[in-house]
């Protein structure tokens, strides 16, 4: 529940995979301006973007297994975008400890 409703589910075996998905693009689509700065780097102009499945399978009423799919990495921070998906999740198991 914590992640919302899922865009697909399928059946496999004795459990259930749900599958969530997001998709990173700048605000109003619009990418920030870029800056050269002697001797010629580059600084802003790509905002991050990237897409992610989620896939979380289910046996027994519990997350068994997590699986990210995708280009889900922005910039050194593997599987950032997949963050928005789950994010309400580890803040909810947190809070019920």
């Amino acid at each position: 529940m914590c992640a919302g409703l899922p865009t697909g589910t399928a059946k496999d075996g004795p459990g259930e995979i749900w599958m969530y998905e997001h998709a990173a693009s700048p605000p109003g689509g619009v990418a920030p301006p870029t800056f050269t700065i002697p001797p010629g780097l580059n600084v802003g102009g790509q905002p991050p973007t990237g897409y992610c499945r989620v896939q979380l399978r289910f046996v027994g009423g519990k997350v068994a297994q997590v699986q990210y799919a995708g280009a889900t990495d922005i910039a050194n921070a593997q599987d950032a975008i997949c963050g928005q998906i789950v994010r309400t999740c580890l803040g909810y198991k947190q809070a019920s400890r």
